[in-house]
């Protein structure tokens, strides 16, 4: 192709110009006189050479001018395109310019506006820098009132003083017992009026807390944890809990755990226990504990479109603290659970072949501090701890560690260990790694925690607590005679058994269908344990979920806990699910009469009169049929309820027929002392009467109940998502 230049040389030549120009003409005219050429046949050849050319650069002429002129065009509309892309550039760039300036400028007017979201919006995080702010300011303005006091008011004031400092001492002196004068630095928010400028009073009421009480009721403000000889407290109030085992680690996606968060609530539950799995956080040797749950960190993008993006511990935590369920976290290392290893990571062994877990080793000890330490720091850095304003009112160390007469004891105190020997087991006893165990806890994490450790040996400040099932009142007997339980430390039942099988073996309890525990023994066995001062219940399992992996120890199904409350699918497993609803229903409504003061313990039942069926008197027989009675007729002022409300139960009875035979009962009550009340009983079952009506029997069996008013968005669908 020729250049531009050619092809304005050939518009303005004729397109029919055949005869070459005239100099090009002369030049080869020279050219032939110097070599002698003359022949006019070899100048008319080279004529028609030329000729032949110039035809066909001009027949080829209007293609190329075309093929020219297309080109032209699609440059022309390239540039156009680019100029319209930079108009459009120019005004984005304007408008977010101009968008950015108002907002910066807009900014004050937002900040004083009046129309902000209140945080009360958001169910449990709260903003931490404004809480900050609230206090600092409820402090200069206490500083500013007591400097009013002194002023104006310095009269009244030493006599508030001295009264406040008074109930202070004696609050101080005997914590174990609820009183309502509250100590001096709670009277701004405890209802004490307190004098203002002017003379005028300032009455701030302190939320009155419930005997059984929902996370929300606090508000996300601290909570002081303690216990006395009857039950745990919550800024002194001794409380009612309700809870059941969850893992999250077995929930698989995060609907799920909150879908089975949902019917806990529902079914009137307000405590969900958690197993911590130190293997599932940390799989591997010399890597960092990952707090993201297993099975979220391989999501699929269509698992993550059904409600399954990662999520972690903080997220199951919270999760129960938005449907106002405290928290018991459970962090072993040691946990069983039927998991592999029961939780230990299974490197350990592999990286310390000579180690001996669970002892008085120096690189056990080593390993577990380690553990513990980034659990407790890790919960601390949320913020989830109870004096934080967390839902986490308990934790505990350890799990099951062994008693005098089991062969774990055995091994580690008698040396029956075959694999090892007095020199190198030294002279340390089990006892002494459960009294490290008390102290390492004391040492890593906040002060403010109650520690807990079950089933076995504990350490001096932490509280033992019971795993088992139909033994349990059995166990609190026992261990109240050796000087713990209901002397210095509440009863307390973190594992109520119940959900699991033996293959091929068959329960020893009349049933409503194969799987485990009945719910007539379910709820008779619970009912046993409250009626005698146990004022912590926790159902082990409340959902099971799944094993994943080779996470499941020997013996367990993927589905775990077929038998619990909810089936590991997420359904409910009936008619279980309704009758322990039920049977919540009824013990919340009398908390307020189990939580108040005794005067000793352990509560003593009183026998009741049965009928005998031969010559129709009645009379007692045995230990075999009891009652406890709980009335505030009988107890004092302190259940009593502010007004006379015919709602109040003023009155709680609890009827056992610990026998194989049905019987008929009559007892008296404070409420109908001309009448006494007959009615018959199953045998091995337990009646509560409220206000001399019978409201629930552990042995009937009714219609599903409607539950605790909730509402739930989850789809089941949402369960499959694993």
């Amino acid at each position: 192709m020729r250049a531009d230049s050619d092809h304005q040389n050939d518009e303005k030549r004729p397109l029919l110009h055949f005869l070459p120009p005239e100099d090009t003409t002369a030049t080869a005219a020279s050219s032939d006189a110097e070599n002698g050429e003359t022949d006019k046949a070899k100048q008319h050849q080279r004529q028609l050479q030329h000729y032949h050319s110039m035809v066909m650069q001009h027949q080829h002429a209007p293609l190329l001018l075309m093929q020219q002129h297309r080109i032209q065009q699609e440059r022309l509309f390239i540039l156009q395109q680019e100029r319209q892309h930079q108009q459009l550039r120019r005004i984005v760039l304007s408008v977010c310019t101009a968008l950015l300036v108002a907002a910066v400028l807009c900014w004050p007017l937002v900040l004083s506006s009046s129309t902000t979201m209140s945080r009360d919006d958001f169910p449990f995080w709260r903003i931490r820098n404004e809480r900050q702010g609230q206090e600092e300011e409820k402090t200069s303005a206490k500083l500013r009132s007591q400097t009013t006091i002194h002023v104006q008011h310095s009269t009244s004031t030493v006599s508030n003083q001295e009264k406040i400092g008074k109930a202070s001492k004696h609050l101080n002196k005997d914590s174990s017992q609820s009183n309502p004068i509250p100590p001096a630095n709670q009277v701004a928010t405890s209802g004490i009026a307190t004098p203002s400028d002017g003379g005028t009073s300032s009455h701030t009421m302190k939320p009155k807390i419930s005997a059984f009480p929902s996370f929300l009721d606090f508000n996300n403000d601290p909570i002081e944890v303690s216990y006395n000889a009857q039950a745990l407290e919550l800024n002194s109030t001794s409380v009612l809990l309700l809870g059941g085992s969850m893992h999250p680690t077995r929930a698989g996606s995060k609907a799920s755990w909150e879908y089975a968060l949902d019917e806990a609530a529902h079914n009137g539950l307000n405590l969900i226990t958690i197993y911590v799995f130190w293997g599932a956080h940390q799989p591997f040797a010399n890597s960092t504990l990952d707090w993201t749950l297993p099975f979220s960190r391989e999501l699929l993008p269509p698992q993550r479109a059904h409600g399954g993006d990662q999520w972690d511990l903080a997220d199951a935590i919270t999760s129960c603290a938005a449907r106002g369920l405290f928290v018991h976290i459970r962090l072993g290392p040691y946990v069983c659970a039927e998991y592999s290893m029961g939780g230990i990571p299974e490197w350990i062994p592999a990286v310390y072949p000579n180690i001996r877990m669970r002892r008085m080793d120096p690189d056990w000890l080593r390993l577990m501090e380690d553990f513990v330490k980034s659990a407790t720091l890790y919960l601390t850095d949320h913020q989830l701890w109870a004096h934080q304003g967390g839902p986490i009112i308990m934790a505990q160390v350890e799990n099951e560690l062994g008693e005098e007469d089991t062969g774990f004891m055995k091994a580690a105190n008698n040396n029956d260990d075959e694999n090892e020997t007095r020199e190198t087991r030294g002279t340390s006893e089990i006892q002494d790694y459960a009294d490290w165990c008390g102290d390492l806890v004391q040492r890593v994490a906040p002060k403010q925690i109650v520690w807990t450790m079950c089933n076995g040996l504990v350490a001096d400040n932490t509280i033992l607590t019971y795993n088992g099932d139909w033994t349990s009142v059995s166990w609190l007997h026992e261990q109240h005679q050796r000087g713990r339980v209901q002397v210095d430390q509440p009863a307390m039942w973190t594992e109520d058994e119940q959900g699991f099988q033996i293959w091929g073996e068959r329960p020893d309890r009349p049933t409503d269908y194969f799987w485990g525990m009945a719910a007539r023994d379910v709820s008779k066995n619970a009912l046993r344990w409250i009626a005698r001062q146990g004022l912590h219940l926790n159902y082990y399992m409340w959902w099971g979920g799944y094993n994943r992996d080779r996470t499941a120890g020997a013996g367990i199904m993927n589905a775990y806990a077929s038998d619990a409350v909810l089936c590991p699918s997420g359904e409910r497993r009936q008619p279980k699910f309704g009758h322990l609803g039920g049977m919540h229903q009824v013990l919340t409504s009398i908390a307020h009469l189990l939580t108040a003061p005794l005067e000793s313990l352990p509560v003593i039942p009183k026998p009741v009169e049965v009928l005998n069926a031969t010559d129709g008197t009645w009379g007692i027989v045995g230990d075999t049929n009891v009652a406890f009675t709980y009335s505030h007729v009988s107890r004092g002022p302190h259940t009593k309820p502010e007004r006379e409300d015919a709602s109040v139960p003023r009155e709680a009875i609890f009827v056992e027929n610990n026998g194989e035979d049905t019987v008929v009962v009559r007892l008296p009550t404070s409420t109908n002392e001309s009448n006494k009340i007959v009615f018959t009983m199953n045998p091995f079952s337990v009646m509560v009467l409220v206000d001399g009506i019978v409201v629930f029997g552990s042995a009937t069996i009714g219609p599903e109940i409607s539950g605790f008013a909730r509402t739930t968005q989850t789809n089941y669908v949402s369960l499959l998502d694993w």
